[in-house]
């Protein structure tokens, strides 16, 4: 298996259509079931309503592009299949903003960047899911060092 990848994007046109705890449990199980079908692991993936934060090990023979995309691409198909009040608000197009924020992890961020996943990603007045299939945690703060921006 190889390197560990942290990676956020962002709900097009900024609408919170994650807040709904059905399209944003469709979400994070799609994502893990995505990362399943590629040969990646879904170590965590948490969801602010207008907002996706995956921690995922990355197999050696894909590309960081290449796994948000198909992360992207297959998320949304499963979402406006499944919730047409997400594709009224979005149209036919992806249901997330165009580019990411991408960091592949040094094996001793690894516990922070989950734990900032599991805890810290949360907003003071904003509810953050889990994972259905991953709950709990401890907290910390966020991770101190930049990652990259990607556009698709």
């Amino acid at each position: 298996m190889g390197s560990y990848l942290y990676v956020t994007w962002n709900v097009r046109k900024g609408l919170p259509l994650l807040a709904d705890p059905a399209p944003r449990a469709a979400a994070l199980t799609a994502l893990e079931d995505i990362c399943a079908e590629i040969g990646a692991v879904a170590v965590n993936v948490a969801a602010l309503p207008d907002q996706v934060h995956l921690l995922v090990r990355m197999p050696p023979d894909h590309t960081v592009p290449w796994i948000v995309g198909r992360c992207k691409r297959r998320s949304t198909a499963a979402l406006l299949a499944q919730f047409p009040a997400i594709a009224a608000a979005v149209g036919r197009e992806s249901v997330w903003a165009v580019g990411y924020h991408a960091r592949v992890l040094a094996p001793a961020e690894l516990g922070a960047v989950d734990r900032y996943i599991t805890n810290g990603v949360r907003r003071p007045v904003l509810q953050v899911a889990e994972s259905p299939r991953r709950p709990g945690g401890a907290s910390t703060a966020p991770p101190g060092s930049p990652g990259t921006m990607h556009s698709d």
